[in-house]
């Protein structure tokens, strides 16, 4: 433990020059203080002494930079000799090698997902535009309640009665449902409503076909428009493959696709 210490106190020596030669050029000047003293005890001059102690003890400079190049390679051979033993070390029990490995890779492996994890809900802009000027309304009754969603007809009276630089659009939480690919095969797929204004106010634009139009979210209407994840598209539709007015079902519901939403838009 001793000798990791000092080796970490070199190094950090090594990072920061100022105080080391500080600490350094004041070792010199005790060395050559009592060199002195020594000298005056002998019967020398004061003169004379301190010219002698100057001289024994050589250029100032030259004497820090070799205590650091010396202090240097110091370090890099105790890393070496510590690193040559440690992989005898693990050859020698390869059973512990394998796990010191596995216990290295998993904490690695977590401390990436947590990074990415909070990369993307806390660092990462939001792919829309102007990021920061959009927040996300839940209805409480008390400081203390849990969240709970508005009602549809909740989110048409508070659309109704916002001002037009302070557009609202509706979302439910994702959901999964099943999707009618062809006559004999279905497939789960995620999905999650949101109101005809979701795209518009978001300020973005379809990589091909359109988004909703004012009214698309009506209940009455005979089929739904469905707009595609762009990550969805590229997997399950060729390039020159028509999509854009492709009918199915959803969860029983007729839809039409009718476009696809931009990419890096999830």
């Amino acid at each position: 433990m001793n000798k990791l210490i000092s080796i970490l106190g070199r190094i950090s020596n090594l990072f920061s020059r100022t105080s080391l030669d500080r600490e350094i050029e004041s070792e010199l000047q005790s060395h050559i203080e009592m060199r002195t003293e020594d000298n005056l005890a002998d019967g020398m001059s004061p003169e004379r002494a301190r010219r002698d102690a100057l001289a024994r003890f050589g250029n100032p400079t030259v004497t820090k930079e070799d205590v650091v190049f010396a202090d240097a390679a110091l370090v890099l051979g105790s890393v070496w000799d510590d690193t040559r033993y440690a992989f005898r070390q693990l050859r020698k029990s390869p059973g512990f090698a394998a796990t010191t490995i596995l216990t290295l890779a998993i904490g690695i492996g977590a401390n990436l997902a947590i990074f990415q994890l909070l990369y993307g809900v806390l660092f990462a802009h939001l792919p829309v535009k102007q990021p920061a000027e959009l927040y996300s309304l839940h209805a409480v009754q008390s400081p203390f309640d849990e969240q709970w969603f508005f009602s549809f007809p909740a989110y048409r009276r508070l659309r109704q009665a916002t001002l037009a630089n302070a557009p609202v659009f509706a979302r439910s939480g994702f959901g999964i449902g099943v999707l009618q690919e062809t006559a004999g095969a279905t497939s789960r797929v995620e999905f999650q409503l949101v109101s005809d204004n979701f795209f518009s106010v978001l300020g973005l634009s379809p990589s091909a076909g359109r988004f909703f139009l004012d009214g698309d979210d009506r209940r009455e209407q005979s089929e739904w428009p469905v707009i595609l994840r762009y990550g969805y598209f590229k997997q399950h539709f060729a390039e020159n493959q028509p999509v854009l007015g492709k009918r199915s079902t959803f969860n029983g519901v007729p839809i039409v696709i009718v476009g696809v939403a931009p990419k890096g838009f999830s």
